[in-house]
């Protein structure tokens, strides 16, 4: 399942890219930035995570609802030039860009690909620049938002997302900074479900309701 846009992801990684506060340009905390961003998109592509075309959306300022700018990048060679000449063009200081495209995503009934399931951010600040990764679907997790069990469902997807993980990791060369969310409980690159006393939370339980679902493929069997 997908969470509609509107509330928090489901879960983020936030991965801090080294750079010398106070002494980088704010060109030279593009630049770092966007080198990165474009690595992890390669590793997002090999598995399976982000597909081409990629919607790529630059924010400017802070608490900006609405893109400044968006393009749509159709292959890796045109994506680190598309990303330069779009903050060049709009002569961005501090800001963001987000990318969204489409994530493979299996069960035990073949694949699809879903939209808002997996997602990268590059983040400029004055003080940091980061890379975000995101995701918005519940199939990383043993249990559905609706706490039925998928273990199917994570076994075919959560290695992937967290093998994707580690290879950022690798590539920043800092381990990513991540908080439990209302939906799920981060364990490094891992999720579970939030359960109490034994119980699986489900969406009610978080004070929501089946409007916030967008999609719901794979929608398990409630008998499992």
């Amino acid at each position: 399942m997908i969470l509609a846009r509107g509330t928090d992801c489901l879960a983020s990684w936030n991965f801090s890219i080294p750079n010398r506060v106070g002494q980088d340009s704010i060109e030279q905390k593009w630049q770092s930035g966007i080198e990165v961003l474009v690595d992890a998109v390669s590793v997002a592509v090999a598995y399976e995570l982000l597909c081409y075309p990629i919607c790529v959306q630059l924010f400017c300022g802070v608490g900006q609802a609405h893109p400044k700018s968006t393009v749509e990048i159709n292959n890796a060679r045109d994506l680190g030039p598309a990303l330069r000449q779009l903050v060049a063009a709009e002569a961005v200081a501090y800001g963001w860009v987000t990318l969204i495209a489409e994530t493979v995503i299996y069960s035990r009934d073949g694949s699809r690909r879903l939209r808002d399931a997996f997602g990268l951010d590059c983040v400029v600040e004055s003080f940091d620049v980061y890379v975000t990764v995101w995701t918005r679907a519940d199939v990383w997790l043993p249990f559905t938002v609706n706490a039925q069990p998928q273990p199917e469902v994570a076994a075919l997807n959560a290695p992937r997302l967290r093998a994707a993980l580690e290879a950022i990791e690798v590539l920043v060369g800092n381990p990513a900074f991540a908080e439990d969310s209302r939906f799920a409980k981060v364990d490094g690159y891992e999720l579970r479900n939030h359960v109490v006393r034994g119980d699986v939370l489900d969406l009610q339980d978080m004070g929501y309701d089946e409007s916030w679902i967008a999609e719901r493929w794979p929608d398990p069997d409630p008998a499992g």
